[in-house]
């Protein structure tokens, strides 16, 4: 599918009005009631991290490494 238009991934942060809500209402419910991690939710998903971040809106404050 590369090349195609329509396919290619892009940023949530792109689409301001398409923050997936209910992700982020079920990842504060299973917080409180089970102590899941973003992590393990990662984990369980299979999805980066930084994927699961991006999607219940959770900015990487990381620095960041740059090879001068």
């Amino acid at each position: 599918m590369d090349g195609q238009p329509g396919f290619a991934p892009e940023p949530v942060s792109g689409y301001p009005g398409e923050q997936p809500v209910l992700l982020s209402q079920a990842f504060d419910l299973a917080v409180q009631e089970t102590g899941l991690g973003v992590r393990e939710l990662a984990q369980e998903l299979a999805w980066p991290l930084a994927r699961v971040r991006e999607l219940l809106g959770m900015p990487d404050n990381r620095p960041v490494l740059r090879l001068v």
